[in-house]
């Protein structure tokens, strides 16, 4: 290694515990820490036996679900994936992590501070891209230690040991990026952390309200799928020349239409959201991913067309109908491929990250 890259990693290795150490002065990366091994305690305190569901000494009862339908091992990995990945990882820690990171680029570049930096031989682009992978850094340790003391407890309570859970780190990670990158913009061009939060909070919800919109389109769209089939396996018992016959086509007609309409918007919407980075897509590939290394059971109901009654809103749908509407909408959103998912997404990110780097580069401070 030439003298001038060891020098280069030495400066960017210095900048990069300078900025650890003003993120860790703060306290909240102990806090965030602190109620991660709080969740993971409480994780831990969960048991399962013949006699039920207990957490620590006392049982609470569902007899129903004992050791004998769930093993222990599977309880503890269904708890990480449902509690700890769907609501710790991709909605409590991240808040967490946003308000810990939201004032590193705004008193970054507050007058006095960011002039010492560049009065050191240090590229400017070096110098927003270790701070940015620093704020990485920092939720990459949280996620890392959350998880680690979650696969303890499922080693050691559960009597498995799932060397997949550790694919959670840099997804979650990764679902962080999207925001922090929003952020890292906002903080550059405002140079205020209330701004940089408050921006970002709201850039989150719009990804919220598009993902329910989607969800919404693409629910109506296999609904009515689900109808006209529903219809056509009708049809098929039905008298050529009968009465019932021709309003059976009628429904059919109609609900064709219908098919046809929300398949168009479910289209736009995909589209729409092609261009948005996809949280809620990203937290489903972990859980996924996680639930399909650690072998966590998946549904296989089965439902047979012709015993099937939708009505025009579906107030009629059994309630084996409604698990198998559910069952093609998992599998609808699952065909979705992981190069849309996260690689539009990343490229977002890119473009983001690559204004704000830009005009980093280029201010006159």
């Amino acid at each position: 290694m030439s003298t001038g890259m060891k020098r280069a990693g030495i400066q960017t290795w210095a900048m990069f515990a300078d900025a650890y150490r003003e993120l860790n002065s703060k306290k909240l990366f102990w806090i965030s820490l602190g109620i991660s091994g709080l969740v993971v305690v409480i994780m831990g305190l969960l048991g399962i036996d013949e006699e039920g569901i207990s957490i620590g000494p006392w049982h609470l009862g569902f007899g129903m679900l004992n050791s004998s339908v769930l093993t222990p091992g599977d309880m503890y990995k269904q708890v990480f994936v449902n509690l700890g990945i769907g609501v710790w990882l991709s909605w409590a820690s991240v808040i967490l992590a946003l308000v810990s990171t939201a004032g590193m680029f705004p008193e970054f570049l507050a007058n006095g501070a960011i002039d010492v930096l560049l009065s050191k031989p240090i590229g400017r682009m070096r110098l927003f891209l270790t701070k940015y992978l620093t704020g990485l850094m920092f939720v990459g340790l949280q996620v890392l230690a959350f998880t680690l003391a979650s696969f303890l407890v499922i080693g050691i309570r559960g009597g498995v040991w799932e060397f997949g859970l550790f694919v959670a780190v840099p997804l979650v990670t990764l679902v962080f990026s999207y925001l922090f990158g929003v952020m890292v913009l906002v903080g550059v061009l405002t140079r205020s952390t209330i701004a940089s939060l408050l921006i970002t909070g709201i850039v989150w919800f719009v990804l919220f309200l598009a993902n329910s919109a989607d969800g919404i389109v693409v629910h109506q769209h296999e609904f009515q799928l689900m109808r006209v089939e529903a219809i056509e396996s009708k049809l098929r018992d039905l008298p050529a020349d009968s009465t019932r016959r021709a309003r059976t086509e009628e429904d059919l007609e109609k609900a064709r239409s219908s098919a046809e309409t929300w398949g168009l918007w479910a289209t736009g919407m995909r589209m729409g959201k092609t261009v948005l980075p996809k949280t809620t897509e990203t937290v489903d590939v972990i859980s996924r991913v996680v639930r399909s290394s650690a072998n966590l059971p998946e549904s296989n109901e089965e439902s047979n067309l012709a015993d099937r009654d939708l009505g025009p809103l579906g107030a009629r749908m059994s309630e084996r109908d409604q698990r198998a509407l559910q069952k093609r909408l998992e599998e609808r959103f699952r065909a979705r491929p992981l190069w849309w998912v996260l690689g539009t997404s990343v490229a977002f990110e890119a473009v983001v990250v690559g204004i704000a780097a830009g005009l980093f580069v280029r201010r006159d401070f």
